[in-house]
């Protein structure tokens, strides 16, 4: 999985993410850790489709996730 500039900004103007680049290699085991509002529950909404990135792009297997249907 990686992320290249993520960024997401919510309809009310508040920033969820701003430019995160992370790369995940296979077999590797990784802890998301940061205060409360920091971004964590936003990133993994992005990371499961539930909500689409203002810019930026997230890549699993190799192949964007941008242009995929999105569930609200």
């Amino acid at each position: 999985m990686r992320a290249e500039n993520l960024i997401k900004t919510y309809n009310n103007g508040v920033s969820g993410l701003k430019g995160i680049n992370l790369s995940i290699y296979n077999g590797e085991m990784v802890g998301i850790l940061g205060k409360s509002g920091s971004g964590k529950t936003t990133f993994f909404r992005l990371l499961n489709g539930s909500i689409a990135p203002t810019e930026g792009d997230l890549f699993v297997l190799g192949r964007s996730l941008r242009g995929l249907p999105y569930k609200a």
